[in-house]
């Protein structure tokens, strides 16, 4: 599920190059996008939405993600597909051999294969492709700003459902990150930083003390107040600063 993303021909081609056969697409609120996605027939499968309803946005998105991800899930049962990735347009597949091996391999009493994640330190605050200009990244506990609970890929079956937007129904197998994992570059610029919170700063007082994440409850906070410099302070000091610490970690990808 899709909504104004960044360097998205880079992110489809980059999936496709990793073998990735067939992507299936909910956008909201970017219609343009359809001159990407159209150079890609039978190979990337769109629904578009617009006007979408943003209050409580950060709640009701989780909501319309399990929607999507359920509907998928039914219509690959009409494709050869085997197995299904559930991830977001900031996120890229990393895999140290082809995704086609590791998932064979898996034991067939398997039916979610979990991912470990990572998390995009930038050199600046505005790149013209981020996928392309950081290979920098930091690891769950130790400084990651988002999630930390990774990603997984769930084998089509009859039985196949999500259990929200980290994981499948089915045993569960835990690949080693040094196997396959998630890149996730979230905030990968301040001007995508500062849409993203905009979109979320007219969320509920109830809702918005529900955010688990301390960096999301603050950039809200800050984008309320209005203060351009204080804002852009404040991106460069968590998703900046960070580029040369000590606890990165450099994947190359």
């Amino acid at each position: 599920m899709v909504r104004k993303p960044f360097n998205f021909d880079t992110w489809l081609e980059y999936h496709f190059n990793k073998g990735i056969e067939y992507i299936f697409l909910r956008v909201e609120d970017t219609p343009e996008l359809n001159e990407i996605v159209d150079k890609y027939p039978n190979k990337v499968f769109t629904k578009y939405y617009n006007d979408i309803d943003n209050l409580d946005n950060y709640q009701t998105i989780q909501t319309r993600q399990k929607m999507f991800i359920d509907e998928v899930i039914e219509k690959s049962k009409q494709f050869p597909i085997e197995w299904i990735f559930h991830i977001d347009s900031d996120e890229l597949i990393w895999s140290k051999e082809s995704l086609k091996s590791i998932l064979t391999a898996i034991p067939n009493n398997y039916g979610c294969v979990h991912l470990q994640n990572y998390e995009a330190v930038y050199p600046e605050d505005s790149l013209d492709n981020p996928f392309a200009e950081t290979d920098r990244f930091v690891a769950r506990g130790n400084g990651i700003l988002s999630y930390g609970n990774g990603k997984s890929v769930g084998r089509v079956s009859s039985s196949l459902k999500s259990k929200g937007p980290h994981y499948f129904t089915g045993e569960e197998y835990k690949l080693n990150a040094d196997i396959a994992s998630i890149l996730h570059f979230d905030s990968p610029t301040f001007e995508v930083w500062y849409m993203k919170f905009s979109n979320l700063s007219n969320i509920s007082e109830k809702i918005f003390k529900q955010i688990p994440f301390k960096f999301y409850r603050d950039s809200i906070e800050i984008i309320r107040e209005g203060d351009m410099e204080r804002a852009r302070g404040y991106y460069n000091k968590m998703k900046i600063e960070t580029y040369y610490k000590d606890n990165i970690i450099k994947i190359d990808f």
